[in-house]
């Protein structure tokens, strides 16, 4: 018998409850500011790295926003910092509807009337936030795709009204998206008809400080 993710699940019969669970996030600038940026970090990482990453742009032009995905778990097994995931293959159409739902709430939580609104998402940060702004009912001024796979399971042609711009940023040597991946991303965003600024920089798989200023 297989489940409808098509892994082996015996004779059993799986089940699931809505329960509460309380998510943090962290916040680093100015809460005055015109510009909200909503940073998602990868798998394997905290939301204060994402904050440290981009501390050198400063604190008054914009309000940065660091959501930590919902699962955590010690880097080194038993000890050692502690760090989260925002899904993983197991139960994986409600672990996204549970950070969808989340991150919309952090959204309705911010003062972000008149404010411009963005997101940013780093590694497994992307596909989080491909299929955020696909789900989600707000606009989005500047969406920035960084070093990871966009969602495959999405329809992108529905999402351009969202979005006042859409960037994909990636390193030249970065070891987790090849050439031929990323001739594949760039084929689905143009089969899509989304028009898409891509930004290379000679680096591995990590967030660009120059980059970073120039997208700010």
């Amino acid at each position: 018998m297989d489940n409808k993710d098509g892994e082996a699940i015996d004779d059993f019969e799986i089940h699931h409850i809505e329960v509460l669970k309380t998510a943090r996030y962290f916040s680093y600038g100015n809460p005055n500011a015109d510009s909200i940026w909503i940073l998602l970090h990868g798998y394997g990482m905290s939301a204060k790295s994402m904050l440290r990453t981009i501390k050198f742009l400063g604190k008054e032009k914009h309000l940065f926003i660091a959501p930590e995905g919902l699962s955590r778990y010690y880097r080194n097994g038993f000890s050692g910092s502690v760090v989260a995931s925002w899904m993983t293959k197991e139960d994986r159409s409600n672990e996204i509807k549970d950070y969808v739902s989340y991150l919309e709430k952090l959204l309705l939580t911010l003062d972000s009337s008149n404010k411009s609104v963005n997101v940013l998402g780093f590694s497994q940060g992307v596909a989080t936030a491909s299929r955020w702004v696909s789900h989600s009912k707000n606009h989005f001024d500047k969406v920035v795709l960084w070093a990871g796979e966009p969602a495959s399971d999405i329809e992108y042609s529905s999402n351009e009204h969202k979005i006042g711009a859409l960037l994909y940023v990636v390193g030249k040597d970065d070891p987790f998206i090849e050439a031929n991946q990323l001739d594949m991303i760039k084929d689905r965003f143009a089969f899509a008809q989304i028009k898409v600024q891509y930004i290379t920089f000679d680096g591995k798989h990590e967030l660009n400080e120059a980059i970073l200023s120039q997208i700010l």
